[in-house]
């Protein structure tokens, strides 16, 4: 699973298929989420506007984000401007603060979802239900999350 967010905006929610036996690859993260979705944001479409010239793409730590060159290239030629940074620095990066509010919002449910279907439908509809209140204040929390980061020489912090 996989999505994104920026002040004022978040991406589709898009499950990841692998094309393979070998579970997610670098391959299928390029095809169903690189090219369709982040590249064509990142040039203005998908209701994306860059908030200024040093918006940057963060990814966290999974093994098909990991930088290999065809994804290096692939981002290039596809104008992603990207951050580098630590993949389990996941006190920097406010999707994780998101995940956790669609899971406790998925858990206060009176019908917890019990099969993957079910699942994959009330993880969907939380995305869908998630407004700019929703992340703006994580996305808002970068300034205080560096210092308290560097306060706590890299060690876990509150995020």
């Amino acid at each position: 699973m996989w999505g994104a967010i920026s002040y004022y905006w978040n991406s589709e929610l898009v499950f990841l298929k692998p094309a393979g036996k070998k579970g997610i690859t670098c391959h299928d993260y390029l095809e169903q989420v690189l090219k369709p979705v982040v590249g064509p944001g990142f040039q203005g479409q998908k209701g994306y506007k860059k908030g200024d010239a040093g918006s940057l793409y963060v990814e966290d730590g999974p093994p098909w984000h990991r930088v290999k060159k065809v994804l290096l290239e692939s981002k290039k030629v596809l104008g992603i401007p990207r951050h580098d940074r630590l993949a389990q620095s996941q006190d920097l990066n406010p999707i994780e603060n998101v995940w956790r509010t669609m899971k406790q919002r998925i858990n206060a449910r009176t019908y917890f979802p019990g099969t993957v279907n079910e699942i994959r439908k009330a993880v969907q509809q939380e995305w869908g239900r998630l407004q700019p209140v929703d992340f703006n204040q994580f996305v808002d929390s970068m300034p205080e999350r560096i210092v308290e980061l560097q306060v706590k020489a890299g060690m876990q912090t509150r995020w």
